[in-house]
């Protein structure tokens, strides 16, 4: 199942669910995020060497949405090193949003809180938030999405 028929096949507008961050809504983003994956995604899915790519490709296919309010920037240099997806509004009154994935590794992690943690700590050290500073905005969300398999942990700063 490609990610384009899980955003089709969803009963859930999935374009609402980056609006839920957009507007301040941490719990109702996880929620909405968690409940996605559980009843959308196969294993088969998110399985594979690089699961983070499909994680990666969900976000980003929720987002396009947002392409007339946000400047959408996948993979790209960010402070001091490559953000794996950063939404920098066009309006300097939103907030931009920044969104860093990590999969679950026992030889770093105890828990998925930690690699929630481990993706967080990138964002800050990394100093992600200077691109979207640059654009004149003031107010960004940072998001570390960590998976293991259809698991999810989630921060929202």
């Amino acid at each position: 199942m490609t990610v384009l028929n899980i955003l089709k096949e969803s009963s859930i507008e999935y374009n609402k669910i980056i609006r839920l961050l957009i507007n301040g809504k941490k719990i109702g983003f996880t929620k909405e995020f968690k409940d996605i994956v559980k009843e959308s995604m196969s294993y088969y899915d998110i399985s594979g060497k690089e699961p983070e790519r499909f994680y990666h490709g969900l976000i980003l296919g929720m987002s396009v949405g947002l392409q007339k309010e946000y400047i959408i920037k996948s993979n790209r240099e960010a402070g001091y090193g490559r953000a794996d997806l950063i939404l920098i509004p066009k309006e300097k009154t939103k907030p931009g949003i920044i969104i860093e994935f990590k999969k679950f590794k026992t030889d770093y992690d105890k828990n998925l809180k930690d690699s929630a943690e481990r993706g967080m700590k990138q964002i800050e050290e990394k100093e992600y938030e200077k691109e979207i500073k640059s654009y004149g905005v003031e107010k960004v969300i940072k998001v570390a999405i960590a998976f293991d398999k259809k698991d999810v942990e989630i921060i929202v700063k």
